[in-house]
């Protein structure tokens, strides 16, 4: 009776007044053992795997299993490129880019990526662009990377 229950509640690796003490710590330790790993050992992707599927969001999350192996670092072993290299994203030219600029079809570039923000150029008041829907229609289909 009069009893706090929630003051004896144990969540490992919370956050607030009951944060794991050691997180940060373990954090590093981690840091440290892959480091450690990447110094004396190559990470190469398994020939014939799937092809790799990355979402880009808070973290990066990759759709199918994406499988490595290990080979033994050797200083001064020439690391022979692959024959081609993957893409994961399309290529657009600043002529392609340029032709969506409009609130229906809205695109525009920022540190050399290409993104659509045709869906939040729509969205008025909370949640949308502070500036309004106007500002992104005036930048739109351009480099935005310096404003």
């Amino acid at each position: 009776e009069g009893v706090d229950r929630e003051q004896r509640v144990y969540a490992p690796f919370a956050l607030g007044k009951r944060a794991c003490l050691g997180r940060q710590f373990a954090y590093f330790e981690m840091l440290t053992v892959i480091s450690m790993i990447l110094q004396k050992y190559r990470l190469v992707p398994i020939k014939g795997a799937d092809k790799i599927k990355i979402h880009e969001g808070g973290t990066l999350v990759v759709d199918n299993s994406f499988r490595l192996q290990f080979k033994k670092y050797v200083r001064g072993e020439k690391v022979e490129a692959p024959s081609k290299v993957p893409k994961f994203e399309p290529e657009y030219t600043l002529e392609e880019v340029a032709r969506h600029h409009t609130l229906e079809d809205l695109w525009v570039i920022m540190d050399g990526g290409v993104y659509d923000i045709t869906k939040y150029a729509e969205i008025q008041g909370k949640g949308g662009h502070p500036g309004g829907s106007e500002i992104l229609v005036a930048y739109g289909g351009a480099d935005v990377t310096a404003e």
